[in-house]
């Protein structure tokens, strides 16, 4: 018989035994994910160096004032783009009505929808500025749409019907003609610029916001990350449809309206038939009161500065010159003579100061309004003065 001590000692081994498998069980299953070594196993061995070498790896920090910090976030933190404030697909959207204020996609589509109609706030901008407002107040008459410079159901009803339901933004591609014209670098000074023999565009974005009636800022808000100084035949572009409808009848009277900055066209009966922004005189030169009537048009007119007309004095003393004509010509590519000396109906090379700055007393539109205007015009038409 075994003394008690053994029986005592086979018995733990024998409950050991049964134990074990369950305990496995019981354990989470190992980690085999790799993990560095604890910081007192890492060997030292590889990264000693002498005394010398250590001094050569520390850091110099006599110079450290000349040492520029790179605080950008790394690639994979990067700032996001920032979002247009004009983006296409807001344009394209339905409009919030009423529009009445702001900046922004429906400025811009109600702008479009102006322009199309003949009512012109001058340049697309996406801004509700005072040009945009005379062309809403002056839609509303002309549609009999009460007074008002809000956009309402009504009028943006009648403004999609006018423009026969295009729509606001269209695709654009680019043409080898588009980029054929040279560019280059206007002088400012006017005896420089009759040294030349085309006053055209600057830049290629300078072109384009002229051809879609807007401005380069815009254009580059509708296409994010694409160049206008560029683009190549084949490249496609989001740009406002700048289609209009012509005038329903010929214009048989202009009314400058000088407090408002528009000059508006009637038909026979007194009807409205359109309205564009305008610059109109100034305090130096003012631009006449009173009835004149067109003498003639001219497209792409050549244009003599004289510092004496321009001044309004005869005793001011210059040389004139001849400027060639052009879209950065001081009177822009259109010129109607009205029946008064030196006055009368033009083109602009800056089309986003039409309303805002001043004129030498005669009536500044857009190139685009211009161009419009002439084509609508017939020599013998009233222009009153109001």
């Amino acid at each position: 018989m075994l003394p008690p001590v053994v029986r005592a000692l086979l018995a733990l081994l024998a409950l050991s035994a049964v134990a074990a498998p369950a305990l496995a069980a019981a354990q989470p299953p190992a980690d085999t994910t790799r993990r560095p070594p604890a910081p007192d196993t890492l060997r030292v061995d590889s990264v000693r160096a002498d005394s010398a070498r250590r001094d050569s790896l520390r850091l110099d920090t006599s110079r450290m004032d000349s040492v520029r910090v790179d605080s950008a976030p790394p690639a994979d933190r990067a700032a996001a783009p920032r979002a247009s404030w004009l983006a296409a697909e807001a344009v394209r959207a339905p409009v919030r009505l009423p529009v009445s204020g702001g900046t922004g996609p429906r400025v811009l589509h109600v702008q479009v929808l102006l322009g199309a109609a003949g009512f012109s706030p001058g340049v697309l901008d996406g801004r509700w500025q005072a040009g945009t407002r005379a062309a809403v107040r002056a839609f509303r008459k002309a549609h009999g749409l009460g007074a008002g410079e809000a956009v309402n159901a009504d009028t943006y009803a009648r403004l999609v019907a006018a423009a026969q339901e295009r729509p606001t933004l269209v695709d654009y591609r680019i043409s080898r003609d588009d980029l054929r014209a040279p560019l280059r670098k206007i002088p400012a000074g006017y005896h420089d610029k009759a040294k030349l023999e085309w006053l055209g565009y600057e830049t290629v974005a300078e072109r384009l916001a002229e051809r879609f009636h807007t401005t380069p800022i815009v254009l580059k808000e509708l296409n994010p990350g694409v160049d206008l100084e560029k683009v190549v035949p084949g490249t496609v572009l989001v740009v406002p449809n700048v289609w209009r409808l012509p005038p329903r009848a010929a214009p048989a009277r202009l009314v400058v309206d000088k407090r408002l900055g528009m000059l508006h066209g009637y038909d026979a009966d007194g009807g409205l038939l359109f309205a564009l922004r305008a610059s109109v005189g100034s305090t130096q030169t003012p631009s006449p009161t009173g009835l004149l009537k067109v003498r003639s048009i001219t497209r792409y007119p050549w244009y003599q500065y004289n510092p004496r007309v321009l001044a309004g004095d005869a005793s001011v003393k210059g040389r004139t010159a001849d400027l060639p004509p052009g879209p950065n010509s001081p009177v822009g590519v259109v010129w109607i003579q009205l029946s008064k000396a030196h006055i009368g109906i033009h083109g602009t090379p800056e089309p986003a100061r039409v309303g805002s700055g001043q004129s030498h007393g005669c009536v500044r539109l857009t190139n685009w309004d211009a161009l419009f205007l002439a084509s609508a015009l017939a020599p013998g038409v009233e222009v009153e003065f109001l």
